[in-house]
């Protein structure tokens, strides 16, 4: 079973031949397409899918919980107080950011509208980089760092790194 994420994208053409150019050149399947004109420039808004591996969707989920945490962290809510003002409960909430189960999405939109996240931006797979550094933005805000908390850092790092390993394959170091 594949995996799919809804993408839009908006292209400005002169003209319904420049569409027809650049959806073929484009290489992602798309799903459908919006032909506008306004008399000067025709704009397109193209829905494609990205085709996700379990490992990428898996990223995704940590990212997502980490961009969640982060703003916690930073707006100074406990979960219990997340938990109050998106009408869901503070176990929900400890459980999307520790990336413990795949949530629903219209809890996670609950969520996201409450601590003003851009929703669709929590779907997109983010960097290596982008994923650490959020690990880390996530500590430094981190009020209460236990051992245990610390610990959990240190093994979501490790874990985010083996994702990554799995999905980009190794360079050769061997020079011809």
């Amino acid at each position: 079973m594949s995996e799919f994420t809804i993408e839009t994208l908006l292209v400005k053409c002169h003209s319904i031949q420049d569409l027809n150019e650049y959806l073929a050149n484009i290489q992602i399947p798309f799903i459908q397409y919006k032909y506008v004109s306004n008399k000067t420039l025709d704009y397109v808004n193209i829905w494609f899918m990205t085709n996700y591996s379990k490992i990428e969707i898996e990223i995704i989920n940590i990212s997502l919980g980490l961009t969640v945490k982060l703003r916690r962290l930073e707006y100074k809510y406990s979960q219990l107080d997340l938990g109050i003002i998106s009408e869901t409960d503070n176990t929900l909430i400890g459980r999307i950011e520790r990336a413990e189960h795949i949530v629903g999405w219209n809890v996670i939109m609950l969520v996201s509208q409450k601590l003003n996240i851009n929703f669709s931006s929590l779907f997109v797979l983010k960097t290596k980089e982008e994923v650490l550094e959020l690990i880390e933005d996530c500590l430094a805000l981190e009020t209460k760092l236990t051992q245990q908390k610390r610990a959990f850092y240190d093994k979501l790092k490790g874990r985010v790194n083996d994702l990554y390993d799995k999905i980009t394959p190794p360079q050769s170091h061997l020079s011809y």
